[in-house]
C-alpha cells in the first residue's frame, strides 16, 4: 500500500463504511443496538496515546447521547477534561461462519461505533437521574425506593456521571440465513468427525 493508498482513506468521513453490503443504514437499528447492549468501550486519548476501558451505559434518544458512571478522580476523566473527543463501540457477535479456507472465514455481528464529545456532568439532580436510568437498565424488575433504597446526597457525590454528546455514528452487521453450513456459536465448537 501506497501512501497516498493511506491518504485517500484517511481523508474519508470517519463514518463512512468500506464495504457497503455490511452497512447498517437504518437508523432505528443503531438506536436498538445501542439500547439493548449491556456494556460498551470508550476510547480516549492524552497525547497521543489512546486509553480503551470497557463501560456499562445508558443510551439516551431524547438527547442523543450516551451516560455512564465511573470514579470522580481517574484516567478517564483527565482525559476528557484535556481532550474531549471520544470514540465508542458496542458489539454483539453472532456465529462463526466458516468456510473453504480459513482467510475466508467470517462471523455474523453488530456493531454501532460512536463519535462525540464527552464531558462531566455537575448538576446533582442529573446525576441522580442517570444512576436511576442505569438501575432501570440493569435491573428492571427491581423499583428505586422500594427494592433498594433511593440515593443519598452522599452516593450522588460519591459517584462521576459523564455523558458522550452523540455528533456522528455508524452501523455494521452481517447476518446469515440459519442453515448456512457449519455455522456455530463460539466456544461451542462443533465436534470433529473422528476417522
Amino acid at each position: 500500500m501506497t501512501d497516498h493508498d493511506h491518504q485517500k482513506h484517511l481523508d474519508k468521513p470517519r463514518t463512512e463504511i468500506r464495504r457497503k453490503k455490511y452497512e447498517m443504514v437504518d437508523e432505528s437499528q443503531i438506536k436498538v443496538l445501542l439500547t439493548s447492549s449491556p456494556y460498551g468501550h470508550m476510547a480516549s486519548v492524552h497525547e497521543g496515546q489512546p486509553f480503551l476501558i470497557p463501560l456499562i451505559y445508558v443510551y439516551s434518544e431524547e438527547d442523543h447521547s450516551i451516560y455512564f458512571h465511573g470514579a470522580p478522580i481517574g484516567r478517564t476523566r483527565a482525559n476528557i477534561e484535556i481532550n474531549p473527543n471520544v470514540c465508542f463501540n458496542v458489539t454483539n457477535f453472532g456465529r462463526v461462519l466458516p468456510a473453504e479456507s480459513i482467510r475466508k472465514f467470517n462471523i455474523e455481528y453488530r456493531s454501532v461505533t460512536v463519535f462525540g464529545k464527552a464531558s462531566r456532568i455537575d448538576d446533582p439532580t442529573e446525576r441522580e437521574q442517570v444512576l436511576i436510568l442505569l438501575g432501570e437498565k440493569f435491573s428492571p424488575h427491581l423499583t428505586y425506593g422500594h427494592d433498594y433504597p433511593a440515593l443519598s446526597d452522599d452516593d450522588i457525590k460519591a459517584t462521576a456521571i459523564f455523558k458522550i454528546a452523540i455528533e456522528e455514528w455508524s452501523g455494521k452487521h452481517n447476518e446469515e440465513r440459519p442453515d448456512f453450513p457449519n455455522a456455530f456459536i463460539y466456544p461451542n465448537f462443533p465436534k470433529k468427525d473422528v476417522k
